[in-house]
């Protein structure tokens, strides 16, 4: 880099010490955490939901007639089926975003790796 210009080594050198400071902490490897949080209370609250309504409905005789229906024993089962598949759908967008994050991140690192090989840093 002996004969490149000063300036253009100040500039290049500026570009590689910002792109060093982005790159410091990685937002997506977070963002992924927390959708994998959301993905897993999701799945425990769809199973717990569907084990409960499988507990109560896999025992009754729909045709008996003295078989009475709980609405309350209903009405959380189906919150927590509806609250379950909310976080599903949460972390399907928290992991998507999550995943352009990381190609994101990807490719100024790799403009990192070419000013470090362009300055002369690593050889």
């Amino acid at each position: 880099m002996a004969d490149a210009p000063p300036s253009d080594h100040a500039s290049l050198r500026r570009e590689l010490d910002d792109l060093a400071r982005r790159l410091e902490v990685r937002p997506s490897v977070d963002v992924a955490r927390n959708g994998f949080v959301l993905l897993f209370v999701g799945l425990l609250s769809v199973g717990i939901s569907w084990a409960l309504f499988w507990d109560r409905w896999d025992r009754l005789d729909p045709t008996d007639p003295g078989v009475r229906h709980p609405t309350v024993f209903m009405t959380a089962s189906g919150l927590v089926l509806v609250l379950g598949a909310i976080l599903l759908v949460r972390s399907t967008v928290v992991l998507r975003r999550s995943r352009r994050m990381a190609r994101e991140e990807a490719a100024l690192f790799t403009r990192l790796r070419e000013l470090r090989r362009l300055l002369e840093i690593d050889a």
